[in-house]
């Protein structure tokens, strides 16, 4: 038998700064937003692989697959 459930998370903080590849930190707002929302989507590509890598090593499938 499966049972589904619904949870609610605690999205994580928006950073003040982002780090340079040398250290420095640099303010969000010094972005455009067409910069942002580039970063934004690298990031969901990258949250979206760690998963698949996490699920994996957890469950030893890929995610969506059948039991």
């Amino acid at each position: 038998m499966n049972v589904g459930i619904t949870m609610k998370i605690e999205i994580p903080k928006v950073p003040n700064f982002f780090r340079t590849g040398e250290g420095q930190t640099v303010p969000i707002c010094a972005a455009t937003d067409e910069e942002l929302i580039r970063i934004a989507e690298i990031w969901k590509e990258e949250l979206l692989k760690r998963a698949a890598v996490l699920h994996l090593q957890h469950y030893g499938k890929k995610r969506g697959e059948k039991s």
